[in-house]
């Protein structure tokens, strides 16, 4: 029981990794946006859905989440001054995240 449990919490591990790595194409800007605008358009798809139930979490709220921290990032990166990008506290983030997982 216990290997299965840890190659059931290992899966799980990999979807989170998936949808960590579509949030930070979404807000991580590239020059021509194409993972920004490849990530926005599998937001809500069944594939989306699946990946999210595959990773125990509910997927309009990472869906909501998603969607949201990428306007907060937009709006800050219009209205930045001199200093850090956003950019750099969202990588940051997700080094932790990645860490705590």
């Amino acid at each position: 029981m216990g290997h299965r449990s840890h190659e059931a919490e290992a899966c799980r591990q990999l979807w989170i990794a998936v949808i960590l790595t579509t949030l930070r194409d979404l807000l991580l800007p590239t020059r021509d946006g194409l993972l920004a605008n490849q990530a926005r358009a599998w937001i809500g798809t069944a594939d989306f859905r699946s990946v999210c139930a595959l990773a125990g979490l509910d997927a309009q709220t990472v869906a909501d989440g998603m969607r949201h921290a990428e306007a907060v990032v937009r709006e800050a990166e219009k209205d930045r001054g001199p200093g850090p990008r956003p950019s750099y506290f969202i990588e940051t983030a997700m080094r932790k995240a990645r860490e705590k997982c």
